[in-house]
């Protein structure tokens, strides 16, 4: 089962943990700022349909999301999402190589819809994508090369944090010695 809500269904309201503040971000944002971040933690706001804002999930659907993007899950049960030609758009770049990303300031390679993860944890290898969260720390990605994908969230943001909280490098460097051998 998938559970990814954009639009989430008021009977899976109490489900939602709600997003806390790190405390350097506390320090560093202004009120205004705060007062905003705050609104999405209302039940009107997971209700509402905001692509780019207010997905909802848990690690357990969002790593199976990402499986369902480069292959048939479920024992071919469900057949993959991306065929080899969108799955070729969405692992190649179209912006310049380290091009600024002009919101957070940083080096990104953007493909068709996700992001590159070639520079970011060149570990993976070329081809890996997916989404960091960015402020948060939360992640979600896939490498096809090597049929895995991975997903951790959290609900701590961080506007500190820009591609990954300190805490999932590690881990990601164990996964990645694994999936390399």
């Amino acid at each position: 089962m998938l559970e990814f809500y954009i639009g989430l269904p008021s009977e899976q309201e109490h489900r939602v943990s709600p997003v806390e503040l790190s405390r350097s971000s506390r320090e560093t944002l202004n009120e205004s700022t705060i007062t905003l971040l705050n609104l999405f933690n209302e039940p009107r706001a997971h209700q509402a349909e905001i692509p780019a804002g207010n997905g909802i999930t848990n690690a357990r659907s969002l790593a199976r999301l990402y499986a369902s993007l480069i292959s048939d899950i479920d024992d071919g049960k469900y057949k993959r999402l991306l065929n080899e030609n969108i799955l070729e758009l969405v692992t190649k770049s179209n912006t310049p190589k380290n091009e600024t990303d002009l919101v957070f300031q940083i080096p990104t390679t953007f493909a068709m819809g996700f992001t590159l993860f070639d520079d970011i944890f060149p570990e993976f290898g070329p081809g890996s994508f997916g989404h960091t969260g960015r402020a948060g720390g939360s992640i979600g990605f896939a490498v096809p090369s090597k049929n895995f994908s991975f997903a951790f969230v959290m609900n701590r943001l961080d506007t500190n944090t820009v591609y990954v909280d300190v805490r999932i490098k590690s881990i990601l460097a164990k996964i990645a010695a694994l999936i390399n051998k």
